[in-house]
């Protein structure tokens, strides 16, 4: 699902393979969901950087990275090379709430090596 996710953010239109692999899995409504956050994140990124706007980082929320990170969990962000708009994870690894700062086509293996308790 991450894979899809991934190639559909950086294609427009993700492979079919990793579209049928995400379907296979969600079924018709979930994906159709999915596609559409998906869409809706695009619309106000390229919103953002069409207008120019950017956002401070005292008007972004991290609150919740933080005490998910102070609690011992896993917390990830995009880094800025990879990022359309870095607003959200840039206040994240400004603040010191991201623990790992990644590209955005290792976000995934991140997430797997946490699940695999990083080995």
């Amino acid at each position: 699902m991450l894979a899809f996710t991934d190639d559909q953010v950086a294609n427009v239109k993700a492979d079919a393979r990793l579209f049928a692999a995400a379907h296979a899995e969600l079924g018709d409504a979930a994906m159709q969901e999915l596609v559409i956050v998906i869409g809706i994140y695009l619309l106000v990124c390229r919103y953002l950087e069409t207008f120019e706007i950017e956002l401070e980082e005292t008007d972004i929320e991290t609150s919740g990275l933080d005490e998910i990170k102070r609690a011992g969990g896993v917390t990830i962000a995009q880094n800025e090379e990879t990022s359309v708009v870095w607003g959200m994870p840039g206040a994240a690894v400004k603040n010191g709430a991201a623990r790992y700062v990644v590209p955005l086509g290792l976000v995934a293996a991140e997430i797997r090596r946490a699940m695999r308790g990083r080995s």
